[in-house]
């Protein structure tokens, strides 16, 4: 199924590589101009989400907000300007639940006898549908954009879950709501004159603290866009964990069927989504983690090769980190052409290469007449992965064998909490052996790290993260196969 887009013509779309849902973020700051501040750190977040971008901004008694389609950079100076107060919240989306439309654009609101509520989520529900069915029933229907577009994002339910739910305060409505949610959902929260960060009882997706001016909090996704305006990292939130922020400072609470000793981060976010000056977890600095996995590559997959190269950008570290290890020169494969976001699904599959070509330019001079150890994050669909492979080996570029090495294990099933992975039919590891995988893409040789391999290079037990993905064991119960449009059925 197509997606409806905003445009006529071809869109761009990035066929090999997952995509996650969304970038959170939130302020309070009495001495800060919050609505910009929100905006130079939905900057550093936009990786996070390219669809939609939108602030929402109270100073107590009223909400301000702005959503639009598009980038950060497309945000207006009077857009921003009418941004007023003390609190704010921001977010960029890819849709995961929910189609490409303005009226599923974040935050969202809901409102309830305390109040009204303005919500960012980042995050997939796996009982949406469920909770719809229930919403309904009860009289809360999906709110309606002025152009006729009906809300079919999963935030907007969690939103109104929490307004629907017994409590009274925010707190006890926040615990109450996260009963009837199944899934994983990082939030910021702007309810009453309080400022909220919740993680799900797992904490599958990252959110974290920071401090900025002497009163000031910060709440983001990662911690570059806390670095970006200069607040300095606290903490990561804990699984479960609630934190209120208000002018009697801050408090933390937990969601009621939190276990401590219980936790799945997703794992695939350290390998490919966050930014490589971000904090793992609040650990070490993702870049780091990478060059261990590039490391761990050589131990389990070594490649007697001429010359390393990466796969802009997700492969880069993993590349520094397999040529530290073996001692093979590493050298720029590839130009990126960084105003291209995305690679051209089209039936034609000339087309589709000079998609991909208007992407990723090899440089025959680093690569004629040699062998190739082409290093990159994960083989998720494979589409890209044959096309350049036919690039590499072409008379063009020369290269004479060409040997993919991939920092993640063997991509075997869908992911159901915000990556937009729906169906094993999607991927090119599920039912496949390595072998197979090499025939498909039409390398000379492929290579995963082991997931002990993995484990050992993240540094982490695995017991705290979610493995479905290279498993099939998901750490709740997940359907059979997943519907992106699901809630506008």
């Amino acid at each position: 199924m197509v997606e409806r887009q905003e445009f006529s013509y071809p869109q761009f779309q990035e066929v090999d590589k997952p995509r996650h849902e969304c970038g959170v973020y939130g302020v309070y700051d009495f001495s800060s101009d919050v609505s910009r501040l929100t905006f130079f750190g939905l900057y550093a977040l936009q990786h996070r989400g390219q669809e939609s971008v939108g602030i929402a901004v109270s100073d107590g008694v009223k909400f301000y907000e702005h959503r639009q389609m598009g980038l950060v950079s497309s945000l207006k100076e009077e857009d921003i300007a009418k941004l007023r107060g003390y609190v704010a919240i921001g977010h960029t989306r890819y849709s995961n639940t929910g189609g490409t439309t303005i009226a599923n654009a974040q935050p969202v609101f809901a409102s309830c006898e305390l109040g009204k509520i303005a919500i960012s989520e980042n995050g997939n529900l796996v009982n949406a549908q469920e909770r719809r069915e229930d919403l309904l029933r009860i009289g809360l229907s999906p709110s309606t954009h002025q152009d006729g577009s009906r809300c079919s994002s999963d935030g907007e339910l969690i939103a109104q879950t929490i307004a629907a739910a017994q409590g009274k305060n925010w707190v006890e409505k926040i615990q109450n709501a996260s009963l009837d949610l199944k899934g994983a959902y990082s939030l910021t929260i702007i309810a009453g004159n309080t400022l909220f960060g919740v993680k799900d009882p797992l904490g599958f997706w990252p959110l974290c603290l920071g401090r900025i001016n002497d009163q000031g909090y910060v709440l983001a996704s990662e911690s570059c866009a806390l670095d970006t305006i200069g607040a300095k990292f606290i903490r990561e939130l804990e699984h479960g964990e609630i934190i209120a922020i208000n002018q009697k400072g801050i408090r933390s609470y937990y969601l009621p069927d939190r276990i401590e000793e219980r936790a799945a981060a997703c794992s695939f976010d350290p390998n490919y989504f966050l930014r490589p000056d971000s904090r793992h977890l609040g650990g070490e600095r993702v870049y780091q983690i990478r060059l261990r996995l590039g490391r761990q590559l050589v131990i389990e997959q070594p490649v007697n090769a001429d010359v390393v190269i990466s796969v802009p950008d997700s492969g880069e570290f993993g590349a520094v980190g397999y040529s530290e290890q073996s001692g093979i020169p590493l050298a720029c494969g590839f130009i990126k052409n960084k105003y291209i976001g995305r690679t051209f699904i089209m039936p034609d599959q000339r087309i589709r290469e000079l998609g991909v070509r208007l992407k990723l330019n090899p440089l025959p001079e680093e690569l004629r007449g040699k062998c190739v150890v082409l290093v990159d994050d994960s083989a998720v669909r494979g589409t890209n992965s044959r096309l350049i492979t036919e690039f590499l080996l072409s008379d063009e570029i020369g290269a004479t064998e060409v040997h993919w090495r991939f920092t993640f294990p063997q991509i075997t099933d869908p992911c159901h909490f915000g990556i937009d992975t729906y169906s094993r039919k999607q991927l090119i590891g599920a039912g496949r052996t390595v072998e197979e995988i090499r025939q498909e893409i039409r390398a000379t040789s492929v290579g995963f790290n082991s997931v002990e391999g993995f484990e050992k290079a993240l540094g982490r037990s695995l017991a705290k993260f979610c493995q479905g993905c290279f498993t099939g064991k998901y750490p709740i119960n997940v359907p059979v196969e997943r519907d992106k449009l699901i809630l506008e059925r």
